[in-house]
């Protein structure tokens, strides 16, 4: 997080999971991100990481902004479309999402949009701003500005980022 005055700051963020394919045919998919124009989303990048030649791909600077759709209130960013394999086959493939937000209120907060399996959040703040993350669910582990839940979240189930920019002293 980078603090720009007192008013705003800038969350500069890296996400990363691996997609499995349970069944025992190839299914398609399509990482992607949405924000509210609100959130001043700036998106660096879209990638899959995987020995699968097919499906690996990393999107950044004009490629990923041709990709970019900008309507009324929504900004949406989607990857390539890849057919992930089984999982019996062991292929890995690892999504890596790439995205800074400034929004207009000190608050940011981000919705599953699958099944997720573990959240780790760990804020870089500079002195005079104060972080916090709420969730629905009880942290695992909380030290200093790291979070980490060792649990199932499901679609819809979110997390935020809160924070507060505190007087710094002369």
């Amino acid at each position: 997080m980078i603090a720009l005055d007192s008013r705003q700051v800038k969350a500069e963020i890296e996400v990363t999971w691996d997609t499995v394919n349970y069944s025992a045919t190839p299914r398609t998919y399509a990482p992607a991100l949405y924000f509210h124009k609100c959130e001043n989303p700036e998106i660096t990048e879209i990638s899959c990481e995987t020995t699968d030649a097919k499906a690996a791909f990393a999107l950044s600077g004009e490629a990923l902004r041709r990709r970019v759709q900008d309507a009324e209130d929504s900004i949406t960013a989607k990857g390539k479309e890849i057919s992930i394999l089984p999982r019996s086959l062991g292929i890995n493939y690892r999504i890596r999402l790439r995205y800074s937000v400034t929004p207009d209120v000190p608050l940011y907060i981000t919705v599953m949009a699958m099944p997720t399996i573990d959240l780790l959040v760990r804020v870089e703040a500079p002195e005079g701003l104060k972080p916090r993350v709420v969730s629905m669910a009880k942290e695992t582990f909380h030290q200093g500005n790291t979070w980490e839940w060792r649990q199932l979240f499901m679609p819809g189930e979110h997390f935020a980022l809160k924070w507060e920019l505190l007087p710094v002293a002369p």
